[in-house]
């Protein structure tokens, strides 16, 4: 039982192939994690068929799908060395030299094999390198010492890469993770926006369809009195011509008289105003679609550029901030415009790089690829809610990033001062 426990018998062991029961020669490895000789194995696979079943554990592996083992071939060179070095230490083997009977007590390196002072002098060893058993052993030893430590050396070093290769991988998820959810918070903003903007303006259509509603019930009720205004006087007039000669001249001429002095009273048509803004919306229509294809490619182009050194953006996420104000209202500079209100200040953007560009209005224009005129009309939005118009206002701006004509639709919003 000791014997078995030996850990030279169990190297020597695993070091044999279970097919030809030999020390391996060019090991391989298949799927099942098995390892054999590889003509061992090529000889168990069947040509016809592109699986084969490992001869140890039964597992289907895949034919010629062969890795080879370098590890296990180390380790067999060093179980047939420690082979050696036991014959040596037991005396040169149990029968000595088979040719001469002599002890086995020399070792040739050429031929790696043990032989006795006879073979030494044979034509066979004559110009081979032969050394005494203990010397060649300690050599072998030491080189066998030399190796492992190499081995364990670059064990560590694999093992520090593959730490250091696992926590790069982590990081890299992480980051990965991060720009994820920071890609669907953009365009969860993104999605708010549109949706804000597209129920500002059906709010602005649903009043719009309100006044018309409205026009028209009114309008209905007037149709309805001039109506039956009529339907009295023609049923007067129907009346009076079923009366004789004599009846019907009495008060004939009042009758007449009262027709021609009655005028209908025709219902107003549309106001000029309502068909101005029913106009105004073809117009947005068109906008809405010419700036929205404008966002698309622009997004699309912005998306494919490559990164470039010290580019200029504009985000959310700045150091640098400036204020839009009302129209007619205190600027930002500090010049004041005629009948000066109490200043509302609006949030507009911000540079996400920290640029020096003075305070004026017009150069925070130019940072944001407005002009001048569309900055200050940006000042506040005249919504349903006054806080929601501000709302509003900064989240287009805040969206921009860049894309020019993603700015434009703020032009789909009323002017100050207008419902």
């Amino acid at each position: 039982m000791a014997a078995c426990e030996n850990p030279v018998q169990g190297l020597q062991k695993a070091a044999v192939c279970s097919i030809c029961l030999e020390y391996f020669k060019d090991p391989v490895s298949i799927e099942c994690g098995h390892n054999f000789c590889r003509a061992c194995i090529t000889q168990c696979c069947d040509e016809s068929r592109r699986h084969f079943c490992c001869p140890h554990c039964r597992r289907r592996a895949c034919k010629r799908d062969f890795r080879p083992n370098r590890e296990l071939a180390s380790m067999v060179e060093l179980a047939k060395r420690f082979k050696l070095q036991e014959e040596v230490e037991s005396g040169g083997g149990k029968g000595g030299c088979e040719k001469h009977q002599e002890p086995l007590k020399l070792f040739c390196d050429d031929d790696q094999s043990l032989i006795c002072v006879v073979c030494d002098r044979s034509k066979e060893h004559r110009s081979h390198t032969v050394l005494p058993l203990e010397e060649a052993a300690q050599d072998y030893k030491e080189q066998i010492q030399s190796q492992l430590q190499t081995r364990k050396q670059e064990r560590e070093r694999l093992q520090d890469l593959k730490q250091a290769s696992e926590r790069t991988v982590e990081e890299y998820l992480e980051n990965l993770d991060a720009k994820r959810k920071k890609m669907t918070s953009e365009f969860e903003l993104l999605h708010q926006f549109l949706e804000e903007m597209e129920q500002c303006l059906l709010d602005q259509l649903d009043e719009m369809e309100m006044e018309i509603r409205q026009g028209q019930k009114e309008s209905d009720i007037r149709f309805s009195e001039e109506i039956s205004v009529l339907e009295g006087q023609i049923k007067e007039m129907e009346e009076k011509c079923e009366q004789s000669a004599s009846e019907f001249l009495q008060n004939v001429k009042k009758i007449l008289n009262r027709s021609k002095k009655e005028e209908l009273h025709l219902p107003m048509e549309i106001s000029q105003d309502l068909k101005e803004k029913l106009s105004s919306f073809d117009k947005k229509n068109f906008s809405l679609e010419k700036y929205l294809k404008k966002f698309k490619d622009s997004l699309m182009s912005e998306l494919q550029e490559k990164d470039e050194a010290a580019s200029l953006t504009i985000g959310v996420q700045t150091d640098q901030e400036f204020l839009c104000w009302q129209k007619d209202e205190i600027l930002p500079n500090g010049v004041s415009t005629p009948n000066p209100q109490p200043v509302e200040l609006v949030k507009f953007a911000r540079a996400r790089q920290k640029l020096t560009y003075g305070n004026s209005l017009k150069q925070h224009a130019e940072l944001l690829g407005l002009s001048y005129q569309e900055l200050l009309r940006a000042g506040v939005l005249p919504i349903n809610s006054r806080l929601q118009r501000l709302a509003v206002l900064e989240k287009m701006t805040a969206l921009k990033d860049g894309l020019s004509g993603f700015t434009s639709l703020m032009s789909f919003l009323p002017s100050p001062g207008t419902t």
